[in-house]
C-alpha cells in the first residue's frame, strides 16, 4: 500500500514538472513573439507557418508509414492475388474476341479476387491504425488533441485516395471493363 502511495507520487511530480516546462516553453515563446514582431511584424506569421509545416510533414509520415506498413504485410498474399488476376486478366485480352467467351466468368474472379485483396488490405489497415493511435496516446499523455486526430486521418484518406488514382486507370483499361 506505501509503494502504491509512492509511485503515485512520483507520477504527480513527473506530471508537475512536465507542466512546468510546458508553461515556461509557452510563456517564452509568447514573450519572444511579441518582442520580435515589434522589429519583425511578419515574424509570428512566419514562426507559425514554420511549425504547422512541421506538424504537417510529421502527420504526412505517419500517415504514409501506416499505409505503407499495412502494404508491405499484405504484399506476400494480396500483392501475389491482384498480380496473378491482372495478368491472367490482359493475358485473356489479348486473345482474338472469337476464343474469348468467358468474360464473365473473368469478371466474376476478378471482382473476388480485389474483394478479398481488399479485405486484407482493410485488416492489415485497422492493425496499423491502432497501433499509431497507441502511439500517439503515448506520446501526448493519454490525450491526443482532436484537430491532430482529424489532419492526420485526413492525410491517411488523401494517401488512399492517390493509390486509387494509381490502380484505377490499370482497371478500367482491362477488356472486361470495356
Amino acid at each position: 500500500m506505501i509503494n502504491l502511495f509512492r509511485q503515485r507520487i512520483e507520477e504527480i511530480k513527473k506530471f508537475a514538472k512536465k507542466q512546468k516546462i510546458i508553461f515556461f516553453s509557452f510563456l517564452v515563446v509568447f514573450v519572444g513573439i511579441n518582442i520580435l514582431s515589434q522589429f519583425f511584424p511578419t515574424f509570428p506569421f512566419i514562426f507559425f507557418f514554420v511549425v504547422f509545416s512541421v506538424l504537417l510533414a510529421l502527420l504526412w509520415f505517419l500517415a504514409g508509414k501506416v499505409v505503407f506498413d499495412s502494404l508491405v504485410e499484405i504484399a506476400g498474399t494480396a500483392g501475389v492475388i491482384v498480380s496473378v488476376i491482372i495478368f491472367l486478366t490482359t493475358s485473356y485480352c489479348n486473345l482474338p474476341n472469337e476464343v474469348r467467351t468467358a468474360d464473365t466468368s473473368l469478371v466474376f474472379l476478378f471482382s473476388f479476387g480485389s474483394i478479398y485483396s481488399l479485405f486484407l488490405f482493410y485488416k492489415a489497415f485497422n492493425k496499423n491504425l491502432d497501433k499509431m493511435f497507441d502511439e500517439l496516446k503515448t506520446v501526448s499523455d493519454k490525450k491526443t488533441p482532436w484537430w491532430i486526430l482529424v489532419l492526420f486521418i485526413i492525410l491517411l484518406i488523401l494517401l488512399l485516395w492517390q493509390f486509387y488514382l494509381v490502380i484505377d486507370p490499370i482497371i478500367k483499361n482491362l477488356c472486361i471493363y470495356k
